[in-house]
């Protein structure tokens, strides 16, 4: 679809660009380049190809007949074009039949196996990406040391990050904690050198998708659901991803993999960006929905009833309080301060009151009371301003790659570290604004489980806080047989790309 727009009162006769542009699309080259082009320049070279190799008529009234001649010669220059291959088939003789059937291209080389045939026998597919990728084994570790490979490691090993974090978080906050930012990091990080060391295709980051994210949430409530364990049922889905994997190893099912087309990808494509959209909306919204944005005197009293739900509220009380406290110099015109002085406040008012009823301590007036995190002034517009921030510095960046400035490895390596750039710009901006209260994530110190006080690194298999059935472990090969579709399509489909 090609839409066009521009000012009504232009002296442009917008129709027959449209005809143009059709009159474009209909040419097969010039439809290829331009699904395929990414910017301004590719769709002009692109219409100059055309425009060479087209017959351009000068302006004037040309009748039908006279350009007869033109189709004519046209049809004759294909009809030649014809007979001359249907000539040139019959003089191929049988040494040249032998030569085109045996193995080579004629230039010396071997002709190259076809890794989507099947060899029909036991792991057979295994055995050829082996044979195929050992010679190769040595020079990949040489190569890594080029300057390039670092560029490309250094933006795979951020790309993996952000990702183990992302949805780290986002399983956090599915599963109760169960599983988090500590397990999806130690995951994506064993995985991905036991999979870089091993495979046949070392350039894919294996990790956490969204797809996976779904099957966690939905496996994590059928759980609560049925009184199961969590965690065990996941280790024997495990277990039985294994077995399936050999199965499909010893059978060569990865030759399955050429009956994916281009819309398969682009649906897998679409949902992870499509989570990645809706996740980060619906994160938004629980800030807004967590920390509205109100009137002054509405967080006011917020804090009143946090210390005592009985304390007068009004806003001259409230002023007072404020003003006779120790904190009055921070009282000025921003909801910042007027709230940090009024919690400050109210905190020195519960504790005169503990203090009163017999109730001391040495070690601080937050011993008494420490209210939990109410709603927050600023909060929700500053997160909004993070999260869109962010957006907009990686994209703009992604699309500095094509612009004119700079020289052409600057572009590229803006383009290429957009994501992090931008990341870091906006947690900077986050730590030099300390002043606004936002969300950060909970990642336990050192190398410990998401919920040290529930599990450690050992699932034992008969269950943590119950026995675990055994009838599921063996009806765990439903789901393992659910998710090994999913790892099957995302690491093919990865490696077609």
């Amino acid at each position: 679809m090609f839409i066009c727009l521009g000012p009504s009162s232009a002296d442009l006769d917008y129709h027959e660009i449209g005809r143009s542009i059709s009159t474009l699309m209909s040419n097969p080259e010039f439809h290829g380049i331009a699904y395929r082009a990414e910017g301004r320049k590719e769709l002009l070279s692109a219409i100059n190809e055309f425009l060479d190799s087209s017959i351009v008529l000068p302006p004037g009234n040309w009748d039908r007949n006279s350009l007869l001649p033109f189709e004519d010669l046209k049809a004759k220059s294909d009809a030649i074009r014809r007979r001359q291959s249907r000539v040139a088939l019959p003089k191929i003789t049988a040494d040249q039949k032998a030569l085109l059937d045996s193995d080579g291209d004629g230039d010396g080389w071997k002709k190259k196996d076809d890794p989507l045939r099947r060899t029909k026998i036991p792991f057979g597919g295994l055995y050829n990406d082996i044979k195929r990728r050992f010679p190769h084994y040595l020079s990949d570790f040489r190569d890594g040391i080029d300057g390039q490979c670092l560029a490309a490691a250094i933006f795979m090993y951020f790309a993996a990050l952000s990702g183990a974090i992302t949805f780290g978080g986002l399983m956090a906050d599915k599963t109760n904690n169960l599983v988090g930012i500590s397990e999806t990091l130690i995951a994506t990080s064993l995985s991905g050198i036991a999979f870089a060391l091993l495979s046949g295709q070392p350039l894919v980051i294996v990790g956490a998708t969204g797809p996976l994210l779904l099957f966690d949430e939905s496996l994590y409530t059928f759980c609560l659901t049925a009184d199961i364990d969590y965690l065990t049922m996941r280790v024997f889905i495990g277990i039985w991803l294994l077995i399936i994997a050999l199965m499909v190893s010893f059978f060569e099912g990865s030759v399955l993999v050429k009956l994916f087309t281009r819309f398969t990808e682009e649906i897998f494509a679409s949902l992870i960006s499509l989570l990645y959209i809706v996740e980060s909306v619906m994160k938004i919204c629980k800030i807004y929905y967590k920390h509205p944005m109100m009137s002054l005197m509405s967080y006011a009293h917020e804090y009143c009833l946090a210390v005592n739900d009985t304390m007068p509220c009004s806003f001259t009380t409230v002023l007072s309080l404020v003003e006779n406290s120790t904190v009055s110099p921070l009282l000025n015109t921003t909801a910042r301060n007027f709230t940090t002085g009024l919690e400050t406040a109210l905190l020195e008012k519960a504790n005169q009151n503990s203090n009163s009823s017999g109730h001391s301590n040495s070690t601080g007036m937050s011993t008494y009371f420490e209210p939990p995190v109410q709603n927050e002034p600023n909060t929700a517009l500053f997160c909004t301003i993070l999260a869109l921030g962010t957006f907009f510095i990686a994209y703009y960046l992604r699309q500095f790659r094509n612009s004119k400035f700079l020289g052409r490895s600057a572009r590229r390596a803006l383009g290429d570290f957009g994501v992090p750039i931008a990341i870091v710009l906006m947690v900077g901006l986050d730590y030099f604004v300390p002043g606004v209260y936002t969300e950060k994530l909970k990642v336990p110190e050192g190398l410990s489980p998401s919920a040290p006080d529930v599990r450690g690194w050992i699932i034992p298999p008969t269950g943590l806080e119950r026995s675990f059935p055994v009838w599921v472990g063996f009806a765990s090969v439903v789901p393992a047989l659910l998710v090994y579709i999913l790892l099957f399509m995302e690491t093919h489909i990865s490696e077609l790309i």
